[in-house]
Parts: C-alpha cells; sequence; structure tokens
C-alpha cells in the first residue's frame, strides 16, 4: 500500500461557511487512486481530521502553522478592504515592509502577539485569543 504524504492542515469555516481545508482534502481523494484520505459514512466524513492529526502527533504543530494561516489571510482580507497598500501598512504600524511581509507569510509561525496586535488595531480590528479545552 502506497504511504500517503503528511500534509499540515486544519479544517476551519470561513465567514462565508466554506471550509477550503475539507474542500481541497476532497479533491485531493478524488485524485488518490484509491487510496482514500477520506470516506463517506452515514452523511459525515470519516473520523475526524483532528484525531488522525493527533494520532500522528502532529496536531499542536499543524494547528499552529494553520492558525497563523488564518490570521495572514484575514490580515490581507482586512488590508484589501481597506485599500491599504503593504507600506502604508508598515508605516502606520511603524514597522518596516520586510517586517510587516514576514507577519503576512502564512508560513511563518514565529509572530508576536504585540505585532499581531498592532497589525489589528491599524486596520481597527482587534485580536481575540482563547484557551479551548
Amino acid at each position: 500500500m502506497a504511504r500517503l504524504k503528511r500534509l499540515p492542515g486544519a479544517f476551519y469555516q470561513s465567514s462565508s461557511g466554506r471550509e477550503p481545508v475539507k474542500d481541497w482534502l476532497r479533491a485531493l481523494d478524488e485524485k488518490s487512486n484509491g487510496n482514500h484520505i477520506m470516506t463517506k459514512d452515514k452523511g459525515r466524513v470519516g473520523s475526524s481530521f483532528q484525531d488522525y492529526l493527533a494520532e500522528e502527533g502532529t496536531f499542536e504543530e499543524t494547528n499552529a502553522i494553520a492558525v497563523k494561516r488564518v490570521l495572514a489571510w484575514q490580515l490581507e482580507q482586512a488590508m484589501e478592504r481597506r485599500q491599504m497598500s503593504k507600506s502604508a501598512m508598515a508605516r502606520a504600524m511603524r514597522t518596516s515592509r520586510s517586517q510587516l511581509d514576514r507577519i503576512l507569510d502564512p508560513d511563518n509561525d514565529h509572530i508576536r502577539l504585540d505585532t499581531l496586535t498592532s497589525a489589528a488595531k491599524v486596520l481597527d480590528l482587534s485580536l481575540r485569543i482563547e484557551l479551548v479545552g
């Protein structure tokens, strides 16, 4: 049996209700030549992707990457809505354009909370962080 490549990802729902990661996994499953990643059972997608990641020992890392990617996407969307360029955003944050590029880089998960808070404030947003049990 072919070994599937591990890919980082976590399900999240956009404000429009779409689940882009789930859509992507379904498309990948259709192309997998029978090596199913997800299966339909009683109207829902098989066991949870979170359970799979936990079994593989990659849940925490994958979740951190997914959270950062969503934050970067949300910041870019807010900048587009306000028609704010990267240069203008960096000036408003009193930082460099290269620092802003690191904030907006979905693969860079080493961003300080005060930096994210500053970016949110410039865009008239607030950053909400919560612990969930």
